[in-house]
């Protein structure tokens, strides 16, 4: 397999590289990286549609987090590695992956805040305890950052 790749990538520039499952994808990254190319792996996502997502928000961090690292990098050569399981699902364009500061007295219009988390993939709690979670309390905003 990662001859196979390595001659592929060694003839040729893809910025996309699809293979059967997580072990193939990460010994084509390391054949990747063998040729200097930035690789950034997705996980196996195994969700279908309808299913609940909260199950899987590891996979969903990990997922954004690969692709946010692949759609901020300028490097020459880069390449995304995914399993055919993830790649055939619908994933997030790259500008969505903007990112927000907030200060301290910033004056803020919460509707456009809640929307932009919700799109974001932020769970709404009452109090939040992990990654992910914000809650809205009146005037009082607690965040934990993906």
């Amino acid at each position: 397999m990662q001859a196979r790749v390595y001659e592929f990538l060694k003839n040729s520039y893809s910025e996309l590289l699809i293979t059967k499952n997580e072990k193939e994808s990460k010994a084509a990254a390391d054949a990747a990286s063998f040729l200097g190319y930035n690789s950034f792996v997705l996980p196996d996502f195994r969700a279908n549609y309808g299913s609940d997502l909260r199950v899987y928000k590891e996979e969903l961090f990990e997922l954004f987090t690969a692709l946010n690292d692949f759609y901020s990098s300028n490097s020459s050569k880069k390449i995304l590695i995914s399993p055919i399981r993830t790649i055939i699902n619908p994933l997030p364009k790259s500008e969505l992956f903007s990112s927000l500061s907030l200060s301290f007295a910033d004056d803020i219009n919460f509707d456009d805040l809640k929307n932009t988390l919700h799109n974001w993939g932020y769970n709404f709690v009452d109090i939040i305890e992990e990654k992910g979670e914000v809650s809205f309390r009146g005037d009082i905003l607690d965040i934990f950052p993906i």
